[in-house]
């Protein structure tokens, strides 16, 4: 049986927790897999996976240590070489030819009050994303509040920042299920649905931002403005991609299910590890594609890059030196976008050369550009890491003293809520009968 678990999950990896009474073990926990810890330093895996359920346990406390039996430490530090060299070469492109003088002179011309109004900006857009990822786990723990979701998530970011890998995605998605009171699967699943919103915003913004560069920036290389406009309703048609698959999962669950027969002659490992993460996927946009919840995530979406591209434009406008502040509009899609590339946690040097390009595009001068990319980054970088440090102290806190806010110490929190026997696909499930967190 030991053995054929193996076959079917890979190498055994314990977890463990300063506040557990015992260790969990990978045959225990089939989900604590390589993939799923492929964010946490020394994980091997790329992608987290979305297999099945941990039990309650997996929450038992915030500072889990996650220790593979068998690191595939070579991939990863070939990632992490790799994103280094490209941040050292993006930042040597940005200051090349900028005196650090006039730098610091650039930097200390700017509006304090533009720049508190960055920071106000940044913090309704991360109020609305943690609304709207509460309200995709509201379909499985309907208690949970905004303030409870908020420690999760910004400890996730904060983590993003200061640790590389994506660490905080699997933060998030693998530690906090007994204090959101949501399976790990499902918790995972609502990641991949929040990447599929994000996306669809940013396609969006990027399109009509190259709308208006069409027409707004000055005259450059040949074919630029054709360039521009083509881009645009292509990013437009991907857009309608990405907006029927999550209003219309069904109709591509079919082909994809496809997809994977074929692939299981070749790799049924592989497939057998695919199964049941696809699963969960389409199970959680099915839950969320109704039309009318569907457009309520979607619009608390838009809401929230609205209000990150406001700290873009609030910046550009505290330095006296932008002659032109509406190219923060399309700095702010085209820098999100190249934080895709490798770099190093908190996206260092590739987000400054990108949002550097986009403001000299627009007529700014090369120092204020450079002095715009690094005030954008430090009005994003520091809230978000000192706001996610405090949330994760709260968590560490939380689990010293042996109780999790909102739940009684002697009972476990609900981790596999039942579905109403009337639930149809696009149905939230009905609130669990034993007690979980609560607000």
């Amino acid at each position: 049986m030991r053995d054929r678990l193996l076959r079917q999950t890979g190498p055994m990896i314990k977890v463990t927790s300063p506040f557990a009474a015992r260790p969990f073990a990978r045959a225990a926990l089939p989900y604590a897999s390589a993939g799923a810890l492929s964010g946490v330093p020394g994980g091997p895996g790329a992608i987290p996976d979305l297999g099945p359920d941990l039990g309650p346990d997996m929450g038992a406390g915030p500072a889990a240590s996650l220790l593979p039996a068998s690191p595939a430490v070579p991939r990863k530090a070939v990632g992490l070489v790799l994103g280094l060299a490209l941040s050292a070469l993006f930042l040597w492109l940005v200051f090349r030819s900028i005196p650090l003088d006039d730098f610091r002179a650039a930097v200390g011309r700017a509006d304090a009050r533009w720049v508190l109004a960055a920071v106000g900006a940044f913090g309704l857009a991360f109020a609305c994303r943690i609304w709207r990822w509460r309200l995709m786990l509201a379909c499985h723990n309907p208690d949970l509040g905004w303030a409870r979701c908020s420690v999760p998530f910004m400890t996730s970011i904060a983590a993003n920042n200061v640790l590389p890998f994506r660490a905080g995605d699997v933060l998030r998605g693998v530690a906090f299920s007994r204090w959101l009171g949501v399976p790990t699967a499902r918790v995972l699943a609502t990641l991949l649905v929040e990447r599929l919103l994000d996306l669809l915003s940013l396609i969006v913004a990027l399109a009509f931002a190259l709308g208006i560069a069409a027409t707004l920036v000055p005259t450059g290389p040949a074919g630029l403005h054709a360039l521009s406009g083509a881009s645009a309703g292509i990013l437009a048609l991907v857009a309608c991609a990405v907006a029927l698959v999550l209003l219309l999962p069904g109709l591509f669950e079919p082909p994809v299910l496809w997809l994977l027969r074929q692939l299981a002659g070749r790799a049924p490992g592989l497939t057998d590890r695919l199964r049941p993460q696809v699963a969960h996927v389409f199970q959680t946009l099915a839950t969320l594609s109704d039309r009318a919840r569907m457009l309520r995530l979607m619009g608390w979406s838009l809401l929230a890059w609205t209000f990150e591209a406001c700290v873009f434009y609030a910046i550009a406008r505290a330095l006296p030196d932008i002659t032109a502040p509406m190219a923060a509009w399309v700095a702010m899609p085209v820098g999100t976008l190249s934080t895709m590339l490798p770099s190093t946690p908190g996206y260092i040097g590739t987000f400054h050369y990108f949002v550097m390009q986009t403001a000299q595009a627009f007529g700014n001068p090369e120092l204020a550009a450079v002095a715009f990319a690094v005030l954008v980054h430090l009005a994003l970088y520091i809230p978000a890491t000192l706001w996610g440090g405090a949330c994760f102290v709260c968590w560490m806190i939380s689990g010293r003293i042996g109780r999790q806010p909102g739940a009684r110490p002697d009972v476990q929190p609900a981790v596999h809520p039942t579905v109403h026997p009337t639930a149809g696909p696009t149905d939230c499930p009905a609130k669990p009968p034993t007690e979980g967190p609560t607000r």
